[in-house]
């Protein structure tokens, strides 16, 4: 993304497809920290080791970190969705 927009091409359909991709990131990099907090929750379980508060709020700080970026770049994908020059180029 950062290439097409140094590249003049930030409102193109590539960028748009860039964008798509880091969405689809997020979400990807936000099951897996959920992953994360059910093993971790079960470990703690099991061993009767030390609570697992610590990194379980940890972990919730990065899912609200990835969370603020998907809001992001939902923000900037919907005035590409809408431009009516990028639409045409898909027909």
């Amino acid at each position: 993304l950062l290439t097409y927009i140094e590249k003049n091409n930030a409102f193109s359909e590539l960028s748009l497809k860039s964008l798509k991709i880091i969405k689809k990131c997020t979400f990807t990099v936000i099951f897996l920290i959920l992953l994360g907090i059910v093993s971790l929750r079960v470990l703690a379980k099991v061993t009767s080791s030390d609570d697992a508060a610590g990194p379980t709020s940890l972990c919730l700080m990065g899912i609200l970190a990835t969370s603020i970026i998907a809001a992001i770049v939902d923000a900037l994908q919907k005035p590409l969705k809408n431009d009516p020059d990028i639409m045409s180029k898909n027909e």
